[in-house]
């Protein structure tokens, strides 16, 4: 495992999202998103568990650690005239000429008193509008005029701080709260329900702000908010926090949008497999047992470039043969398989040969044969990722499914299954007749069909 320090300016990635840290105190570590721009706190309690879940990886720091930041803004208890909109001065100069003349009448600003409902429908009178504004909304801009010392501006509209989709009401200190309990306590292998995070979120926020001024605990997010705030996040994220990133990949591998999407001839994958399948290799003589089975598949068009069939294992050996294959043209197709009806015109070399972490493809021999055909990288796959090379894995299925089924000799994947045929003596197939009907299978039936992802 990669061994990394929660520093200051240390980048590490969760859940493939890239943070960088802020600032570490009292076990609460502050990283800011670089997508977003976003600041949350973690515990470091969290990340170590999403570190040991394989969620969270070490990334390589910039070049430059100094982070820009925007300038401090002066807040200012009313706003400026200068500062407001066309539609916001329009209304302050509504309201303060309705405040004006009742302070100029001197009748009792109270609700229904039949002198202030005259003076108002006065002043729309000659403002030519249909009616006056509320009582209610002249009230809070009354408030706010008193409080400002008689300051016009005071009656501009807080268009500010109404709320909107993604902006809340509430301040920045309870929003910040909400979300370290989402990614502390909702975020994690325990999978609190969303009743007890909720409850988890008002507990922490009484005793952080119980005690200040003007604290109304009944003003907190409602739990539907907090719910909201919670299905706001990408369910990836959070199935993989709970599972692992490692069963994530696997439940949302379909849901996921694919951005490797090579070019024509760009990119093969290759890989081996045992043959569900009991043959005989009449030659040697031998026994049936599965054959060895190696493929390279073009991962734009999920061509098959090539194979090797043969009773060895899984070698440097069967690599070259298969990439043989696959680079060669298939002139001997017709000449060997008369009955094959169509051409198979797939030959020449990729970019970049794909392939997951065995020895044979770390092989000098492999390395040096890519080097003289033309092929500029050998691509590795992490461990314990099929999807990494998902084409060839499918095909494997797709071949199991759509042809090795109807052969006499298909064992399937049950073992003991496998040892009840070759116990019953049934009858099998030989390695000859195996290949001259997967060269069928390939060419007539595979190459003639559409693939999902392949460019029409």
């Amino acid at each position: 495992m990669q061994l990394f320090s929660f520093t200051p300016g240390q980048p590490f990635r969760l859940f493939k999202q890239r943070y960088f840290v802020t600032d570490v105190r009292n076990d609460i570590v502050t990283a800011r998103d670089e997508a977003t721009d976003a600041v949350k706190d973690f515990e470091a309690s969290t990340l170590l568990m999403h570190y040991s879940a394989k969620n969270l990886r070490a990334d390589k720091p910039p070049k430059k650690l100094a982070e820009r930041r925007p300038p401090s803004r002066i807040k200012r208890s009313t706003p400026l005239l200068a500062d407001a909109s066309e539609k916001a001065v329009d209304s302050s100069r509504r309201k303060y000429a309705y405040l004006k003349a009742i302070a100029q009448a001197g009748v009792p600003f109270k609700a229904g008193d039949p002198a202030l409902i005259e003076v108002l429908q006065d002043v729309a009178a000659s403002r030519g509008e249909d009616s006056p504004p509320s009582f209610s909304s002249l009230s809070r801009t009354r408030s706010r005029f008193v409080r400002s010392g008689g300051d016009p501006a005071s009656c501009l509209p807080r268009y500010d701080l109404r709320g909107a989709p993604g902006k809340p009401r509430f301040n920045a200190a309870i929003e910040r709260v909400l979300q370290f309990t989402i990614d502390n306590h909702h975020m994690t292998i325990e999978a609190e329900s969303m009743r007890s995070s909720y409850d988890e979120f008002r507990r922490v926020c009484i005793e952080k702000h119980g005690l200040d001024d003007g604290f109304d605990a009944s003003m907190l997010p409602s739990y539907s908010t907090f719910r909201r705030r919670v299905m706001a996040r990408s369910a990836y994220e959070i199935y993989a926090a709970r599972n692992g990133e490692r069963a994530a990949e696997k439940t949302f591998r379909h849901a996921r949008p694919n951005h490797d999407k090579p070019g024509l001839n760009e990119v093969w994958e290759i890989d081996h497999t045992p043959l569900d399948l009991l043959v005989v290799d009449t030659l040697r003589g031998m026994v049936a047992k599965r054959p060895r089975f190696t493929v390279i598949l073009e991962a734009c068009t999920r061509s098959v470039m090539g194979f090797d069939v043969d009773f060895t294992g899984d070698s440097s050996q069967a690599v070259l043969n298969a990439l043989c294959h696959a680079i060669t043209p298939k002139t001997y197709v017709k000449q060997r398989y008369p009955d094959i009806e169509h051409a198979w015109p797939c030959h020449g070399a990729p970019l970049v040969l794909r392939c997951d972490n065995g020895k044979e493809f770390h092989s000098e021999s492999v390395r040096k044969a890519c080097e003289e055909v033309g092929i500029e990288d050998i691509e590795y796959c992490a461990a314990r990722r099929p999807t990494s090379k998902g084409r060839v894995e499918r095909f494997f299925r797709t071949m199991s499914e759509g042809f090795l089924r109807s052969l006499p000799g298909y064992a399937g994947p049950d073992l003991q299954r496998r040892k009840d045929l070759e116990e019953a003596n049934l009858p099998v197939i030989d390695l000859e007749t195996f290949v001259h009907l997967l060269h069928i299978w390939v060419i007539d039936v595979y190459m003639q069909k559409d693939h999902s992802g392949s460019p029409s």
